[in-house]
């Protein structure tokens, strides 16, 4: 298992926040750098956040701004996991049904509205499992690395030397 390093240039601490937001939450397009960095890599190795700054920053404020969105992301991605789940048992319930109504009523709709029907309760299921196939395992992946990051959060500061920029 090898470690794997995000690197984080800025110039100086507030350059990491939201600017609407002065409770020093983390911006989210940094958040969704740091995911689209470890979703290209996998979550094989220990990821380290290096982070280089023109000024001293207080690290104990930006563990806990990185920490926070961590929590944050692993909360709603657990709430869209939960979302899902009730989207796939809807869509796969209601193309049941509608295959089923279609199978009964077959001797009594005309070809028609059997075709409707059945075509509906397929285009039902299909969406379940396309929420099953695609969706689920993406939210897992991002469960998982917010939950092995949360548990060995390691960030590294680095103070740059602003002439050899």
């Amino acid at each position: 298992m090898g470690k794997y390093v995000i690197k984080l240039d800025i110039e100086k601490e507030s350059d990491l926040y939201c600017p609407y937001n002065s409770d020093h939450e983390l911006s989210s397009d940094i958040g969704e750098y740091f995911l689209s960095k470890v979703k290209e890599r996998g979550i094989k190795d220990s990821i380290v956040i290096r982070i280089s700054s023109l000024e001293p920053l207080d690290e104990e404020r930006v563990r806990n701004s990185i920490g926070n969105w961590l929590r944050s992301a692993e909360n709603e991605y657990k709430r869209e996991a939960r979302e899902n789940r009730i989207r796939q048992i809807a869509y796969f319930a209601v193309g049941i049904v509608f295959i089923v109504i279609s199978l009964v009523l077959d001797n009594y709709m005309k070809t028609l509205m059997f075709t409707i029907f059945s075509t509906i309760g397929s285009l039902a299921i299909s969406e379940s499992a396309l929420i099953w196939l695609e969706e689920n395992p993406k939210i897992a992946l991002v469960r998982k690395l917010a939950e092995k990051w949360l548990k060995s959060l390691d960030i590294e500061f680095v103070l740059k030397d602003s002439e050899s920029e």
